[in-house]
């Protein structure tokens, strides 16, 4: 469709088929590069700071077991280790609007 309404030719057409090839191998070096990877507290991070195995994860822990904190996404990041909670009730919060000081979770500094 392309070739019909630009009206290509040979020589056309293998420009075209070259300058996709190179649009598509720079998103493909794109793929390449990656974010370090981020502490997810129970997942790839325990809540004592010790790397956990793949079988052991589990986003509850004692400082959060009396929350009954519901399983819905919210993630929240720790400000000084960046590491990442599922919500505030898994990171232990005790209120709503909880800074550092209303979340039981958090290493104390």
């Amino acid at each position: 469709m392309v070739i019909r309404k630009m009206r290509l030719q040979v020589g056309g057409m293998l420009k075209m088929i070259i300058c996709c090839h190179v649009v598509a191998l720079l998103f493909t070096t794109g793929l390449l590069l990656h974010c370090p990877q981020r502490g997810f507290v129970g997942i790839n991070t325990d809540y004592t700071d010790l790397a956990i195995h793949v079988s052991d994860h589990d986003i509850k822990a004692e400082c959060n077991e009396h929350c009954n904190c519901k399983e819905e996404w919210n993630p929240v990041c720790e400000a000084e280790t960046g590491r990442m909670y599922f919500s505030p009730c898994f990171a232990g919060c005790t209120q709503k609007h909880a800074d550092s000081h209303g979340v039981s979770c958090l290493r104390q500094i």
